[in-house]
Protein backbone atom coordinates (compact mmCIF):
# COMPACT_ATOMS: atom_id res chain seq x y z
CA UNK A 1 0.00 0.00 0.00
CA UNK A 2 3.08 2.75 0.59
CA UNK A 3 4.67 1.94 -2.97
CA UNK A 4 0.86 2.36 -4.54
CA UNK A 5 0.10 5.11 -2.52
CA UNK A 6 3.61 6.53 -3.38
CA UNK A 7 3.88 6.04 -7.14
CA UNK A 8 0.40 7.24 -7.34
CA UNK A 9 1.79 10.44 -5.84
CA UNK A 10 5.06 10.57 -8.02
CA UNK A 11 2.23 10.31 -11.08
CA UNK A 12 0.49 12.90 -10.17
CA UNK A 13 3.93 15.21 -9.99
CA UNK A 14 4.96 14.35 -13.27
CA UNK A 15 1.68 14.93 -15.03
CA UNK A 16 2.43 18.62 -13.44
CA UNK A 17 6.04 18.46 -14.18
CA UNK A 18 4.77 17.76 -17.71
CA UNK A 19 2.38 20.46 -17.99
CA UNK A 20 4.41 22.63 -16.55
CA UNK A 21 6.96 21.98 -19.45
CA UNK A 22 4.21 22.30 -21.88
CA UNK A 23 3.97 25.72 -20.27
CA UNK A 24 7.03 26.67 -20.58
CA UNK A 25 7.61 26.68 -16.78
CA UNK A 26 10.38 24.05 -16.30
CA UNK A 27 13.03 22.59 -18.21
CA UNK A 28 12.58 18.99 -19.48
CA UNK A 29 15.31 18.19 -16.87
CA UNK A 30 12.78 18.42 -13.85
CA UNK A 31 10.17 15.90 -16.00
CA UNK A 32 13.30 13.39 -16.85
CA UNK A 33 13.74 13.60 -12.84
CA UNK A 34 10.13 13.20 -12.00
CA UNK A 35 9.54 10.28 -14.70
CA UNK A 36 13.47 8.50 -12.97
CA UNK A 37 11.33 8.83 -9.28
CA UNK A 38 8.17 7.15 -10.90
CA UNK A 39 9.62 4.17 -12.47
CA UNK A 40 12.40 3.45 -9.76
CA UNK A 41 9.34 3.17 -7.08
CA UNK A 42 6.89 1.25 -9.65
CA UNK A 43 10.70 -1.66 -9.73
CA UNK A 44 10.62 -1.15 -6.47
CA UNK A 45 6.95 -2.35 -6.06
CA UNK A 46 7.48 -5.47 -8.46
CA UNK A 47 10.21 -6.63 -6.26
CA UNK A 48 7.81 -6.53 -3.22
CA UNK A 49 4.98 -8.11 -5.25
CA UNK A 50 7.59 -10.93 -5.97
CA UNK A 51 8.21 -11.17 -2.23
CA UNK A 52 4.68 -10.93 -1.70
CA UNK A 53 3.30 -13.94 -4.13
CA UNK A 54 6.07 -16.09 -2.60
CA UNK A 55 5.17 -15.74 0.93
CA UNK A 56 1.48 -16.39 -0.02
CA UNK A 57 2.92 -19.79 -2.07
CA UNK A 58 4.18 -21.16 1.65
CA UNK A 59 1.11 -20.13 3.23
CA UNK A 60 -1.45 -21.37 0.73
CA UNK A 61 0.73 -24.85 1.16
CA UNK A 62 0.53 -24.63 5.05
CA UNK A 63 -3.06 -24.31 4.63
CA UNK A 64 -3.22 -27.26 2.35
CA UNK A 65 -4.16 -25.22 -0.21
CA UNK A 66 -3.59 -24.78 -4.10
CA UNK A 67 -1.05 -21.88 -5.24
CA UNK A 68 -2.46 -20.88 -8.22
CA UNK A 69 -6.06 -20.69 -6.49
CA UNK A 70 -5.15 -19.16 -3.21
CA UNK A 71 -5.19 -15.42 -2.39
CA UNK A 72 -4.77 -13.17 0.10
CA UNK A 73 -6.34 -9.77 -0.59
CA UNK A 74 -3.63 -6.76 -0.23
CA UNK A 75 -5.16 -4.42 2.53
CA UNK A 76 -3.82 -1.22 4.79
CA UNK A 77 -1.47 -2.65 7.64
CA UNK A 78 -3.43 -2.53 10.87
CA UNK A 79 -0.71 -3.40 13.84
CA UNK A 80 -2.08 -4.87 16.61
CA UNK A 81 0.14 -6.47 19.21
CA UNK A 82 -1.53 -8.52 22.33
CA UNK A 83 -1.02 -6.95 25.59
CA UNK A 84 1.54 -7.89 27.82
CA UNK A 85 0.96 -8.47 31.38
CA UNK A 86 3.60 -6.31 33.81
CA UNK A 87 4.93 -9.95 34.45
CA UNK A 88 4.96 -13.13 33.67
CA UNK A 89 5.35 -15.66 36.10
CA UNK A 90 7.77 -18.03 35.21
CA UNK A 91 5.39 -20.98 35.96
CA UNK A 92 4.22 -20.32 31.95
CA UNK A 93 7.30 -21.77 30.21
CA UNK A 94 6.24 -25.08 31.56
CA UNK A 95 3.45 -25.47 29.12
CA UNK A 96 6.29 -25.37 26.24
CA UNK A 97 6.72 -29.36 24.96
CA UNK A 98 10.42 -29.23 24.85
CA UNK A 99 10.23 -28.46 29.01
CA UNK A 100 7.72 -30.79 29.30
CA UNK A 101 9.33 -33.61 27.13
CA UNK A 102 12.48 -33.15 29.49
CA UNK A 103 10.25 -33.04 32.59
CA UNK A 104 9.20 -36.23 31.37
CA UNK A 105 13.07 -37.78 31.21
CA UNK A 106 14.06 -36.85 34.47
CA UNK A 107 10.51 -38.23 36.31
CA UNK A 108 11.26 -41.67 34.36
CA UNK A 109 15.16 -41.29 35.99
CA UNK A 110 13.78 -39.98 39.33
CA UNK A 111 10.63 -41.75 40.98
CA UNK A 112 10.32 -38.61 43.59
CA UNK A 113 10.50 -35.86 41.07
CA UNK A 114 6.98 -34.66 41.81
CA UNK A 115 7.62 -34.16 46.05
CA UNK A 116 10.88 -31.69 44.19
CA UNK A 117 8.79 -30.51 41.50
CA UNK A 118 8.09 -26.87 43.06
CA UNK A 119 11.20 -26.41 44.28
CA UNK A 120 12.96 -27.42 41.13
CA UNK A 121 11.45 -24.73 38.51
CA UNK A 122 12.70 -21.45 39.51
CA UNK A 123 10.39 -18.80 40.89
CA UNK A 124 10.46 -15.69 39.15
CA UNK A 125 9.05 -12.89 37.22
CA UNK A 126 9.55 -12.00 33.74
CA UNK A 127 8.81 -8.53 33.22
CA UNK A 128 7.58 -7.31 30.02
CA UNK A 129 9.40 -4.29 30.02
CA UNK A 130 12.59 -5.36 28.36
CA UNK A 131 11.89 -8.72 30.40
CA UNK A 132 15.08 -7.65 33.18
CA UNK A 133 12.95 -8.44 36.13
CA UNK A 134 14.33 -11.07 38.40
CA UNK A 135 12.34 -11.46 41.96
CA UNK A 136 14.63 -13.65 43.67
CA UNK A 137 17.41 -11.59 43.16
CA UNK A 138 20.69 -13.23 42.53
CA UNK A 139 18.99 -16.80 43.12
CA UNK A 140 18.00 -17.28 39.79
CA UNK A 141 18.32 -21.00 38.86
CA UNK A 142 20.71 -21.21 41.67
CA UNK A 143 18.30 -21.56 45.15
CA UNK A 144 19.92 -24.02 47.25
CA UNK A 145 16.90 -26.44 46.93
CA UNK A 146 16.62 -26.63 43.14
CA UNK A 147 16.74 -29.80 42.05
CA UNK A 148 20.01 -29.18 39.24
CA UNK A 149 21.98 -27.65 42.44
CA UNK A 150 21.83 -30.65 44.78
CA UNK A 151 24.04 -33.12 42.81
CA UNK A 152 23.45 -36.47 42.74
CA UNK A 153 23.86 -37.33 46.15
CA UNK A 154 20.59 -35.95 46.86
CA UNK A 155 19.03 -38.72 45.08
CA UNK A 156 20.40 -41.93 46.46
CA UNK A 157 17.97 -42.22 48.82
CA UNK A 158 15.58 -43.31 45.90
CA UNK A 159 17.48 -46.13 45.31
CA UNK A 160 18.04 -49.85 47.45
CA UNK A 161 21.34 -49.27 49.56
CA UNK A 162 21.53 -53.12 48.79
CA UNK A 163 22.33 -53.40 45.30
CA UNK A 164 25.99 -53.20 43.55
CA UNK A 165 27.79 -49.94 43.63
CA UNK A 166 27.84 -50.24 39.43
CA UNK A 167 23.98 -50.03 39.21
CA UNK A 168 23.36 -47.00 42.12
CA UNK A 169 26.53 -45.58 40.15
CA UNK A 170 24.61 -45.82 36.84
CA UNK A 171 21.37 -44.68 37.78
CA UNK A 172 22.69 -41.58 39.72
CA UNK A 173 24.76 -40.27 36.49
CA UNK A 174 21.23 -41.19 34.53
CA UNK A 175 19.17 -38.95 37.09
CA UNK A 176 22.22 -36.58 36.73
CA UNK A 177 22.94 -35.79 33.07
CA UNK A 178 18.93 -35.77 32.79
CA UNK A 179 18.64 -32.77 35.42
CA UNK A 180 21.47 -31.86 33.49
CA UNK A 181 19.53 -31.55 30.22
CA UNK A 182 16.33 -30.35 31.63
CA UNK A 183 18.30 -27.48 33.43
CA UNK A 184 19.44 -26.43 29.74
CA UNK A 185 16.16 -26.69 28.24
CA UNK A 186 15.01 -24.22 30.97
CA UNK A 187 17.65 -21.88 30.63
CA UNK A 188 17.23 -21.93 26.65
CA UNK A 189 13.26 -21.28 27.01
CA UNK A 190 13.78 -18.55 29.64
CA UNK A 191 16.40 -16.37 27.55
CA UNK A 192 13.78 -16.81 24.49
CA UNK A 193 11.60 -15.04 26.98
CA UNK A 194 13.79 -12.46 27.58
CA UNK A 195 14.90 -11.92 24.23
CA UNK A 196 11.11 -11.23 23.01
CA UNK A 197 10.61 -9.45 25.82
CA UNK A 198 13.42 -7.16 25.39
CA UNK A 199 12.55 -6.76 21.41
CA UNK A 200 9.31 -5.67 22.00
CA UNK A 201 10.05 -3.13 24.66
CA UNK A 202 12.73 -1.64 22.42
CA UNK A 203 11.00 -2.03 19.22
CA UNK A 204 8.27 -0.28 20.78
CA UNK A 205 10.20 2.81 21.56
CA UNK A 206 11.80 2.62 18.52
CA UNK A 207 8.70 2.68 15.99
CA UNK A 208 7.92 5.65 18.76
CA UNK A 209 10.72 7.65 17.43
CA UNK A 210 10.35 6.49 13.70
CA UNK A 211 6.70 7.70 13.54
CA UNK A 212 8.48 11.06 14.52
CA UNK A 213 10.50 10.79 12.04
CA UNK A 214 8.14 9.89 9.49
CA UNK A 215 5.84 12.97 10.45
CA UNK A 216 8.40 15.55 9.91
CA UNK A 217 9.98 14.06 6.63
CA UNK A 218 5.78 14.89 5.39
CA UNK A 219 5.89 18.15 6.58
CA UNK A 220 9.49 18.25 5.02
CA UNK A 221 8.62 17.08 1.96
CA UNK A 222 4.75 19.45 1.76
CA UNK A 223 6.55 22.67 2.14
CA UNK A 224 9.18 21.43 -0.43
CA UNK A 225 6.32 21.06 -2.89
CA UNK A 226 4.80 23.93 -1.62
CA UNK A 227 7.58 26.48 -2.50
CA UNK A 228 8.75 24.51 -5.84
CA UNK A 229 5.31 25.58 -6.94
CA UNK A 230 6.36 28.91 -5.27
CA UNK A 231 9.56 28.51 -7.74
CA UNK A 232 11.80 29.23 -4.37
CA UNK A 233 13.11 26.00 -4.76
CA UNK A 234 14.17 23.57 -7.07
CA UNK A 235 12.75 19.98 -7.82
CA UNK A 236 15.95 18.15 -6.76
CA UNK A 237 15.00 19.85 -3.35
CA UNK A 238 11.27 18.01 -3.77
CA UNK A 239 13.08 14.76 -4.96
CA UNK A 240 15.80 14.88 -2.12
CA UNK A 241 12.33 15.81 0.26
CA UNK A 242 10.39 12.79 -1.32
CA UNK A 243 13.60 9.92 -1.28
CA UNK A 244 13.70 10.70 2.96
CA UNK A 245 9.96 10.32 3.12
CA UNK A 246 9.66 7.18 1.52
CA UNK A 247 12.26 5.78 3.36
CA UNK A 248 11.26 6.64 6.64
CA UNK A 249 7.73 5.55 5.73
CA UNK A 250 10.02 2.22 4.79
CA UNK A 251 11.80 1.64 8.01
CA UNK A 252 8.93 2.25 10.07
CA UNK A 253 6.77 -1.04 8.03
CA UNK A 254 9.96 -2.71 8.91
CA UNK A 255 10.23 -2.03 12.38
CA UNK A 256 6.25 -3.06 12.54
CA UNK A 257 7.02 -6.05 10.84
CA UNK A 258 9.74 -7.01 13.61
CA UNK A 259 7.52 -6.16 16.62
CA UNK A 260 4.78 -9.00 15.07
CA UNK A 261 7.75 -11.45 14.74
CA UNK A 262 8.71 -10.80 18.45
CA UNK A 263 5.07 -10.86 19.43
CA UNK A 264 4.88 -14.47 17.85
CA UNK A 265 8.26 -15.20 18.96
CA UNK A 266 6.97 -14.35 22.93
CA UNK A 267 4.06 -16.57 21.94
CA UNK A 268 6.52 -19.46 20.85
CA UNK A 269 8.57 -19.35 23.82
CA UNK A 270 6.19 -19.56 26.37
CA UNK A 271 4.13 -21.70 25.04
CA UNK A 272 1.37 -20.00 24.36
CA UNK A 273 -1.01 -17.06 25.08
CA UNK A 274 -0.40 -15.99 28.82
Amino acid sequence: MLLSDSIKAYQSELDLMQHRHDEGIVSGLDVARSLTLLEQTKAQQMSVMASRALYEHAIAALLGQSASSFSIPAAELVAVYPAIPATLPSQVVQRRPDISAAERRVAAANAEIGVARAAFFPTISLGALGGFQNMGGGALLTAPNSFWTLGPLAFLNIFDAGLREALVQGATAKTAESAALYRITVLKAFREVEDNLALLHYLGEENRHQSLAVNAARRTYNLAMNRYREGAVSYLEVIDAENVKLRTEQVELSIETDRMLASVGLIRAIGGAW
